[in-house]
């Protein structure tokens, strides 16, 4: 696909600018009603999520907003949550009635980028009554996590595992990702992938060998989650990659090797059937099995999960040629507090966007601006549009069960 470069530079002006009202500001944001309504809920689906996915994705979602306490110091390594792991004032961390598993659940390493804009920090904890290993990546702590590490052009994509890419190739387990390409920002986080982060991750992870692998996180933390579960799929490991409120990364050629990388129609299929029992769903195994059947999305122990608010444009972001992989979960109430039944499976759906990039936008490429310098053009375009963050809906980008933002709340 050919871009016009000052679409491109606006696009990825108010990209960047959204993500930075995200990041850095705590405004409290009016939930006005639109005119417009989504089509996003006319997929049809036929499996209902249980109490147990909810309480689930629950418990990840203020898993995930543990990482804005690394900022602080406030996740220590080698300790129990009851025990100082994570700060006594919040309820997760201290009372056993907001979080049952407090006593059996570890931080056994945190992880910090070595990059100074941070893409890439988080931690593992180890949940030992869930018999869980999670690997959690922190979001946009900065303007500068977005502004100056991300640039919203695509870019072949070659995986920092590429030995064993190449050997699952040639023994003819995945197909080659010819034509991949990945949004240019994101890509850059392999750069962080150093082996020795791998090797300790990895370790870990081999720690535990029968408890289930969940690598999760939220918005910019999300987008990680993704490029490191796939990392780790490809060297061997087996794990339910978990994503709140994540922006688009991929162009169709990707989406469609991480979808088979990832088994995603078969789990879609799977699920929507109710089949269940595929114990036998592994990189060489490609035909539907049935079994017992299975009620929540978490049985089948892998596959890659998307769960967004309905009323959540980052998951729409950037507009054009980017698209999704994975299977999605909607919450259709845009604000907390979020139950069952506001939930809903719709597994693999289309794009959505593309009736809302105007919406989304909101503003028009002005031809006489195209030599203006993108530092003005940021600087002045809150002021242009004062009405940018009810337009962005940051307040539902925040809310996945929680208010994921800072190190507080749960």
């Amino acid at each position: 696909m050919i871009f016009k470069f000052n679409t491109i530079r606006l696009i990825l002006l108010v990209f960047s600018t959204f993500c930075t009202v995200v990041s850095c500001t705590n405004i409290s944001i009016a939930n006005n009603d639109t005119k417009k309504q989504d089509n996003i809920l006319q997929v049809a689906s036929n499996f209902d999520l249980s109490e147990l996915d909810y309480e689930e994705l629950l418990y990840f979602s203020k898993i995930c907003l543990l990482t804005a306490c690394i900022v602080d110091d406030g996740l220590k390594q080698n300790k129990f949550l009851s025990d100082g792991g994570c700060p006594s004032r919040l309820k997760f961390c201290s009372s056993i009635e907001s979080n049952p598993t407090l006593y059996d659940t570890t931080i056994e390493l945190v992880i910090r980028a070595d990059n100074f804009f941070h893409l890439g920090t988080g931690y593992i904890a180890v949940d030992h009554f869930r018999k869980v290993v999670m690997l959690v990546f922190r979001g946009s702590a900065t303007r500068y996590d977005w502004m100056q590490d991300l640039s919203i052009f695509p870019t072949k994509y070659k995986p920092y595992s590429y030995d064993e890419y190449e050997k699952l190739v040639n023994r003819g387990e995945i197909p080659p990702c010819g034509n991949c390409k990945i949004h240019y920002g994101f890509n850059n986080f392999l750069k962080s992938l150093h082996p020795r982060y791998l090797h300790k991750i990895g370790k870990v992870f081999k720690k535990y060998p029968d408890y289930q692998i969940v690598i999760t996180g939220h918005s910019l933390g999300a987008a990680v989650a993704l490029i490191a579960g796939i990392e780790f799929k490809l060297r061997g490991f087996q794990p339910i990659i978990l994503t709140y409120g994540q922006p688009k990364m991929f162009n169709n050629d990707m989406v469609e090797w991480v979808d088979k990388l990832l088994k995603t129609d078969q789990i879609d299929y799977i699920l929507k059937h109710k089949f269940g029992a595929y114990s036998n769903l592994n990189d060489n195994h490609t035909q539907i099995e049935s079994g017992d059947k299975k009620d929540t999305i978490f049985s089948l122990g892998k596959g890659y999960f998307r769960i967004t608010n309905e009323r959540d444009y980052v998951p729409r972001l950037p507009p054009y040629y980017y698209k999704h992989a994975g299977l999605e979960v909607v919450i259709t109430k845009p604000d907390l507090p979020q139950e069952l039944e506001d939930l809903r499976y719709i597994g693999r759906s289309k794009d959505k966007d593309e009736k809302y990039e105007d919406e989304i936008l909101g503003i028009k490429e002005d031809k006489d601006e195209g030599d203006e310098k993108e530092g003005s053009r940021r600087k002045n375009l809150l002021d242009l549009h004062p009405s940018i963050q009810e337009r962005f809906h940051v307040k539902e980008h925040r809310s996945y069960f929680v208010e994921i933002n800072e190190c507080d709340y749960i």
